[in-house]
């Protein structure tokens, strides 16, 4: 089964602090919800022996939480209102991984 953890680059800012932060990023993908990849991009630096796990997902220009996204996703899947949020790169990076099965599973 392949997990992905959503969260914002304020979390990535001390993702070194969680419990076995490590193994996470070995064994797992985290997708990071960005409103500035310029905060992404320093940020991710720390991590750079994970990066094959760390994948970014710019958000367009508005205040939105990753709960947000992830709750549009499984709720309504990749509809237009997604466009809303998120970049259609990311919406099939989202669609390649399937994302909305996984989360649709653990809620």
């Amino acid at each position: 089964m392949n997990y992905i953890l959503f969260c914002g680059t304020d979390n990535l800012a001390y993702f070194d602090k969680w419990f076995k932060y490590e193994e996470i990023l070995k064994n797992y993908n985290l997708l990071v919800i960005a409103r500035d990849t310029n905060d992404y991009d320093e940020e991710v630096k720390k991590y750079n022996q994970y990066k094959k796990h760390i994948h970014l997902a710019q958000i367009k220009p508005k205040t939105v939480s990753s709960t947000v996204v992830r709750k549009e996703l499984v709720n309504r899947g990749y509809t237009k209102n997604l466009r809303k949020y998120l970049y259609v790169d990311t919406i099939n990076y989202l669609k390649k991984i399937n994302a909305r099965d996984y989360w649709r599973k653990s809620i």
